[in-house]
């Protein structure tokens, strides 16, 4: 087994540390990642550049993708729930005041079992 020492590719952008990283299991070469200082970004890993930075304010507490990779799903320090669409490349939806509360929320898209069309349309958190 070989160690990697030297890095493949730097992606930059983020001006804090970064919290979340999160591939989309639908389409190639697509990373999300969320930092401290409140941005969203995404980028193109097949040519190491991004093409979506979102000012979400607050902190990211929890990051998802959807069933079919269109849209994020965050929760924010600020107890926002906020979804992101990367092709838009703006915050979609925004619910304040999610939990109260100082714990961290998360939350995740659920899948609809008899509707395979609607998955990824349900949020829930907690």
């Amino acid at each position: 087994m070989s160690v990697i020492k030297d890095p493949c590719m730097v992606l930059e952008g983020n001006s804090k540390k970064v919290t979340f990283v999160k591939f989309n299991s639908v389409v190639d070469n697509l990373v999300a990642t969320a930092a401290n200082d409140g941005s969203v970004m995404c980028f193109d890993t097949q040519v190491g550049k991004s093409f979506l930075r979102t000012d979400c304010k607050e902190m990211c507490q929890s990051l998802e993708w959807d069933f079919f990779g269109n849209a994020l799903c965050g929760v924010f320090k600020d107890k926002a729930i906020r979804i992101v669409d990367p092709r838009h490349q703006a915050v979609a939806l925004e619910t304040l005041n999610s939990h109260k509360g100082n714990k961290a929320a998360k939350a995740v898209w659920l899948a609809n079992r008899n509707q395979p069309t609607d998955s990824g349309t349900y949020i829930t958190s907690t």
